[in-house]
This record gives C-alpha cells, structure tokens and sequence, in this order.
C-alpha cells in the first residue's frame, strides 16, 4: 500500500530461476521476495488439489502429491529451485505441457493481493465453476503486473502408468501433428 501511495514501483522475485532479468531491480524499485511465503496447506486426495503458497518450490509440490498416491503434471527443470508463484505469474508450460496443457489448466483457485493491497481470494477446488468472471486466468501469465499471486490451489491427477520416451524422424510438420495426437490418445 505505501508503494502504491508513493507511486514506487513493486518488483516480485519468485525462485530467480528466468533468464530474461524480469524479477531483477533496475532503478527505484522495491524487490518483494515470496521467498519465505512457502509451504502446502492441504493435499485433498477426494477432490485431487492441493492448496499451496506461491513461494513453494514445485519439487516441494510434486513430491507432496506422490506422497499422497497422485500427480502434479507441471514440471520444469528448475522444478528444485523455481517457485508456484513464478510458475502462475509466467504460465509456465514445462516439459509436460503436450499431455497436460499449461501452467493455467492446472490451476483450480487463486489468491492474489493487488498494488492497493486489496486481496482478490477466490480459492475454489471445483473443475467446473461458472460463478462469474474467472479472474485467476487474468493474473495467470501477468508477470505480477496486475498483483501478487500468493496462494493456489491445484489440480493433481492419478499417476501415470509407465513412461516411456520416444525418439523419431517425421517428414513433415503434419506428420509431427499426426503423431503426437496418436500417442495423446486423440
């Protein structure tokens, strides 16, 4: 809120793990680090989310889902170092994005405190939800520009069965197309 006041401006540091330098100060501003913002509040095996604070390294996060039977699809490599908040605030695709889709598909609620101090908590566990404007989606991706993500729940699915990796040469672009909506079942 004194920011806000005083016009100074806000800078979030999630786990640093960006190359681009989005989360380092280069003037006047105040660098807000979630580093100490961490941990996981619940894991609901029934409803298959997890409600977790934005400073929490996804490692944290994935292996409280395997310790309780289910799944956390997002991964990165920076998965020991990078944060949920980072994740969200850039929508963070990682290497399972093919089979599970963005940062925002899994991403069931959202809290979030805006430059006013304001805090926007809509942290529902529901798949389906059409109680109004879905105002997670437009803090996920915003790099921080519309707020501070500071808590989420997730959305954990079963264990996949067994993985394997394949390595092959396609002709064309329609052949890679082809082949990845085989292997995703399609």
């Amino acid at each position: 809120r004194l920011c806000n006041a005083s016009g100074t401006p806000v800078i979030v540091q999630g786990g640093m793990t960006g190359l681009a330098g989005g989360a380092s100060p280069s003037g006047n501003e105040i660098a807000i680090s979630l580093d100490l913002l961490r941990g996981i509040e619940e894991v609901d095996i029934q409803a298959a989310t997890m409600t977790v604070r934005a400073g929490t390294p996804l490692e944290e996060c994935q292996k409280a889902a395997e310790d309780a039977g289910l799944f956390l699809a997002l991964d990165l490599g920076s998965r020991g170092s990078c944060q949920i908040g980072g994740n969200l605030s850039t929508n963070a695709g990682g290497i399972r994005v093919i089979r599970y889709g963005m940062a925002r598909e899994q991403v069931l609620g959202l809290e979030a405190v805006q430059a006013d101090g304001t805090v926007l908590s809509n942290l529902n566990k529901m798949l389906k939800n059409n109680a109004g404007f879905d105002l997670k989606q437009l803090f996920i991706g915003s790099e921080g520009t519309l707020g501070i993500i500071t808590r989420a729940v997730l959305r954990l699915h079963p264990p996949p069965g067994e993985i394997q990796t394949v390595l092959c040469a396609l002709e064309s672009y329609n052949d890679v197309v082809t082949f990845l909506r085989r292997a995703q079942g399609e």
